[in-house]
């Protein structure tokens, strides 16, 4: 909780205190007016947020207790009365306390490297390919990208919030309802720049692509982008239009998910994976059979895939300054990585079989969706996983597959991504493990950074060579 907002509870109490406890003559209008103040500071000033609306409402009621001379006289009637409304006072403000503790506005972890961050947003039009998940036959493939980068030392300017605006952050909505909505993420800072000049300490800087799981979006994991980027990356975050949960486009346009494909997905991958087929032959073999007869989620993976491969061509394109642009000769694309969570590590996989400029990548607790199983990954790669998923990820690749493999105990899928630290919620719900979520962005950041630094850096990584300090992370090498 912010600083008004904790003096506007705490002054209720107080006032509450005052109304019902004093022997002496109550302070008539003091505290009333105060916890008034710090409502208004909290919304003029930290700005306002739905979770804090029973706390303004309950702020007024307690403000007319004081005010009414009838109320007054009432709660003086009798003892057993005024000890009633005591109570229910208590309550009330209890009530009132829990939407902004339990939905707080948290603090994005401090990157650890030495780069000051800026962050861009880029738009691409595909014109080879047509939409296939719209209605219009002539649609062309459209694709937003959200950029991480290191960056000049910014004086004076506000680092942006980590959702613009509340219509993006509204579209979270309709994946992981919250009470109240989740408009409360655009009051929260990040560590990133809007368009901040490129940093001129290297020539060039190691390129990053990441695909967001299947409904996710570009800023599910913002943690991770602004580490990778304050070490030195630029981190090109793609949003799969459509199966995206939104994704930004000019002028402010918000492009939401199809329900329309997304159910077909989903519809798939439950019909192969249902609780029956589960409890009778086990997780694995239902993934196994997905694999097998699965048609849309085949489908899917291509599509993700080629936006892959076609925002790397475009990049390719941007270094050479075929367009002026920011990022002109400033991405090393002969260090080219690639990671994703869930639906997006899958992508990660098929792309790093698809396109050797790829040197590494990294897949978050993502079935290895596609027909990969026949190849080897030749390339170095990190699968991280929750202790519940590994046999069954396993399924997806071929047998003699190398990789890190990184199992994380107390984990959940959405662990994984910013979810581990918005909201204790998420874990009495069950999409999060017991490990603590700032915890788990540590352990993220250290395994993906030293992943990345030592295949694309060529730099020592301890973490990797038998020094891992974390008993939650079991590393095998295989």
């Amino acid at each position: 909780m912010r600083l008004f907002e904790i003096c506007t509870l705490i002054f209720i109490g107080l006032s509450l205190m005052n109304f019902f406890l004093a022997k002496k003559e109550r302070v008539t209008w003091q505290l009333p007016s105060v916890t008034l103040l710090f409502c208004l500071l909290s919304v003029v000033i930290e700005g306002y947020r739905m979770q804090m609306l029973p706390a303004y409402i309950f702020a007024g009621v307690v403000m007319g207790m004081y005010f009414l001379p009838a109320a007054k006289k009432a709660f003086n009637k009798s003892k057993k009365l005024k000890y009633t409304w005591m109570v229910v006072m208590v309550v009330l403000l209890i009530v009132s306390l829990l939407p902004p503790l339990c939905i707080p506005v948290f603090t994005m972890p401090k990157p650890t490297g030495s780069y000051a961050i800026g962050t861009t947003l880029l738009h691409f039009i595909d014109t080879s390919r047509l939409e296939t998940l719209t209605d219009e036959p002539s649609d062309y493939r459209e694709l937003s990208v959200q950029v991480w980068y290191p960056a000049e030392t910014v004086d004076g300017q506000k680092p942006v919030k980590y959702y613009p605006n509340k219509e993006l952050a509204g579209t979270l909505q309709h994946i992981i309802p919250m009470p109240f909505g989740h408009n409360y993420l655009t009051l929260i800072d990040t560590h990133s720049y809007q368009d901040a000049p490129i940093s001129r300490q290297e020539d060039k800087y190691p390129v990053i692509l990441f695909s967001h799981g299947y409904t996710g979006n570009t800023r599910q994991n913002t943690i991770q982008m602004e580490e990778l980027a304050s070490h030195g990356y630029i981190v090109f975050s793609i949003g799969h239009t459509y199966e995206a949960v939104s994704v930004e486009f000019p002028h402010n346009q918000i492009i939401p998910l199809s329900k329309k494909h997304t159910d077909l997905f989903y519809g798939e991958l439950s019909s192969f994976m249902d609780k029956e087929i589960i409890d009778k032959h086990g997780e694995a073999f239902g993934f196994r059979s997905l694999l097998d007869n699965g048609i849309i989620s085949h489908e899917r993976i291509d599509i993700w895939t080629n936006d892959t491969l076609f925002i790397t061509n475009e990049l390719e394109k941007l270094n050479r300054g075929d367009i002026k642009n920011m990022f002109q000769h400033k991405l090393d694309m002969d260090r080219l990585g690639i990671f994703g969570h869930s639906f997006g590590g899958a992508t990660a996989g098929k792309t790093l079989v698809m396109d050797k400029r790829f040197k590494a990548g990294i897949n978050m607790d993502g079935g290895q969706f596609g027909d990969i199983r026949e190849h080897v990954i030749s390339q170095p790669f990190m699968l991280m996983h929750t202790p519940f998923s590994s046999e069954t990820l396993l399924v997806g690749y071929h047998p003699d597959q190398p990789m890190y493999n990184v199992r994380i105990v107390g984990t959940q899928h959405y662990s994984f991504t910013d979810i581990s630290i918005h909201s204790p919620i998420y874990k009495w719900m069950g999409i999060l493990g017991d490990t603590n979520g700032y915890h788990m962005q540590t352990i993220m950041n250290d395994c993906i950074l030293s992943f990345f630094n030592k295949h694309l850096k060529g730099e020592h990584a301890p973490l990797l060579e038998n020094h891992n300090p974390y008993e939650e992370v079991h590393i095998e090498y295989r």
